[in-house]
């Protein structure tokens, strides 16, 4: 994912795994990209974050959609990215 000048509160996932971190930073309306980069990342044999992880980090964009959508009386479609994203992930 490319850096952007955004407007707005910037959006934060953080994966450990064992003494690496894998940190995503997204807005509000980038939580597709942000799954694709977790995805991209599981993909790339050179790194040590499995589709499990990838699939953590991305469980937990939806759930901070969810919340905010929840909150604002907004629409779940984060949701729906989630899902797509679980059944294209190989």
């Amino acid at each position: 994912m490319r850096a952007e000048r955004t407007e707005g509160p910037v959006n934060v996932i953080c994966i450990a795994n064992g003494n690496q971190r894998y940190v995503v930073l997204y807005s509000d309306s980038r939580e597709g990209e942000a799954m694709q980069v977790l995805a991209r990342w599981a993909a790339d044999k050179r790194l040590n974050l499995t589709w499990h992880d990838a699939a953590r980090g991305a469980q937990q964009i939806c759930q901070q959609a969810a919340n905010k959508a929840i909150a604002n009386n907004g629409p779940l479609h984060q949701c729906e990215d989630y899902l797509d994203w679980l059944d294209n992930r190989n």
